[in-house]
């Protein structure tokens, strides 16, 4: 169970580091792509970030900017 939670978490990390970070980069302001590099700058950081989305360790302030922003992107959080 815990290479398979492994396994998604390193995908659903991929998917952050491709699509929030780099192909919604002309959606984000400055001050928001700022904290989304520091959340989703890299596949290790991804990782962590979906470690304290899924423990809802202050989630909201990670996922609240960007569902503002652009709403679809809560799709990604929910999944």
């Amino acid at each position: 169970a815990v290479v398979l939670a492994g396994v998604m978490i390193y995908i659903f990390a991929i998917m952050g580091v491709e699509v929030l970070n780099k192909g919604m980069r002309v959606h984000w302001d400055a001050d928001l792509q700022e904290q989304v590099d520091i959340h989703f700058g890299t596949v290790g950081k991804s990782m962590l970030t979906l470690i304290q989305i899924m423990t809802l360790d202050s989630w909201s302030a990670i996922a609240r900017p960007m569902c503002f922003r652009v709403p679809w992107v809560i799709i990604y959080y929910i999944l």
